[in-house]
């Protein structure tokens, strides 16, 4: 053991040598390379979910242009109706 630490390893670095995976297991954590290749996926799909975001805001964009001409049209047929019914 002095070779790999260079000096007499206390008790508490033996003890972390020997437990440490049970450790990341126990307390849910990650190593820095599965926490890198979390982050990225997570950035992919955030960039995803903002694709979407755009993709939902233009298209609610067209909805409400078609509502909007869609209630002119039934407010002028309301009004030529009235017109007719009134002469």
């Amino acid at each position: 053991m002095r070779e790999t630490y260079g000096h007499e390893p206390s008790h508490m670095e033996l003890y972390f040598e020997e437990y440490f995976e049970e450790i990341l297991d126990n307390w849910d954590l990650m190593r820095k390379k599965e926490v890198r290749d979390w982050a990225d996926d997570m950035n992919g799909r955030l960039d995803a979910v903002s694709d979407d975001i755009s993709k939902l805001k233009k298209r609610k964009k067209k909805i409400n242009s078609d509502f909007t001409m869609v209630e002119e049209r039934i407010k002028n047929m309301e009004e030529k109706w009235k017109k007719e019914r009134t002469t």
